[in-house]
């Protein structure tokens, strides 16, 4: 499984989409700035791989692993992937990638999935190109793996910008594929050619109504989330006009301390359970 724009979106600078979303993970030391925005099928599609029976789990990154690490660590933060961390059969990092001679930069690289059948794990697990699937939203730099290669949806900086739930759905129909694949195929490069993963799987009006669903739910949660923080407010205001109206009726003596200010009422359970819920929908 790849990383970056495929199960999130990894950023030098924050992202201002129509949404204005805040990201779910950042690195900010000195220089180095990196924000990454979770996909919000990410999660959805790990939880399917790690659990199943047939699959082993490995992440491949033309990053440098302690890097590739801090991204992985934070997506196993989720109380769902959490006790599947010890699952994952292993960490490709830029050393298993190689010299992209049509690259943009001179440092570009591309994948190569032999680099990975190379390493003793794979070699005593028995992984070679029969029963290898590389899963990367980056077709140029995966076109030596085109056999073992499935090009999700790419969850690139205008997805990520704009939230888009239907990437829920999108990793949907990727499960579906990959379920159906692993029940039918002896050799993983068969099934790939016979039963390409094309445009085709998607339901366009079952992608829409997922949308839709989605808004209406947001939409909603906020609006109640407004009329509490209203209502608090106005609880808040008549407490204070109270205490300023006893002040006024009964001054404090000379050489008397006054009263503590007296707080504002604290955010209720109610409202943390609001606040909570609306940020369970917009990211998961």
């Amino acid at each position: 499984l790849n990383i970056n724009e495929t199960l999130m979106f990894i950023a030098k600078e924050k992202l201002c989409g129509s949404y204005q979303r805040d990201p779910e993970m950042k690195i900010e030391k000195g220089k180095v700035k990196k924000y990454a925005y979770l996909n919000p099928g990410a999660i959805q599609i790990l939880h399917f791989l790690l659990t199943h029976a047939r699959v082993k789990v490995g992440f491949y990154s033309s990053m440098a692993k302690h890097n590739m690490t801090k991204f992985t660590d934070f997506l196993f933060r989720n109380k769902e992937l959490k006790p599947l961390e010890g699952r994952v059969f292993g960490f490709f990092d830029q050393k298993y990638c190689v010299k992209d001679p049509d690259g943009e930069h001179e440092w570009s690289t591309m994948r190569d999935l032999s680099q990975i059948w190379k390493d003793d794990k794979c070699k005593k697990a028995g992984f070679g190109p029969k029963n290898t699937i590389l899963i990367e939203s980056d077709e140029k730099s995966s076109r030596k793996c085109q056999e073992n290669l499935i090009v999700p949806q790419v969850y690139d900086e205008n997805a990520a910008g704009d939230l888009k739930p239907n990437f829920t759905y999108f990793m949907g129909v990727l499960r579906d594929y990959l379920q159906k694949l692993f029940r039918q195929a002896d050799d993983v490069r068969e099934f790939l050619l016979e039963n390409p993963l094309t445009e085709d799987d998607i339901d366009v009006e079952k992608m829409m109504s997922f949308d839709n669903e989605f808004d209406e739910k947001l939409e909603k949660m906020k609006a109640d989330k407004k009329k509490a923080l209203e209502k608090r407010n106005e609880k808040n205001a008549i407490k204070k006009a109270k205490k300023e109206e006893a002040k006024m009726e009964d001054e404090p003596k000379k050489n008397e301390p006054e009263e503590e200010e007296q707080k504002e009422e604290p955010v209720d359970e109610k409202m943390k359970g609001m606040d909570e819920g609306i940020d369970k929908l917009e990211i998961q």
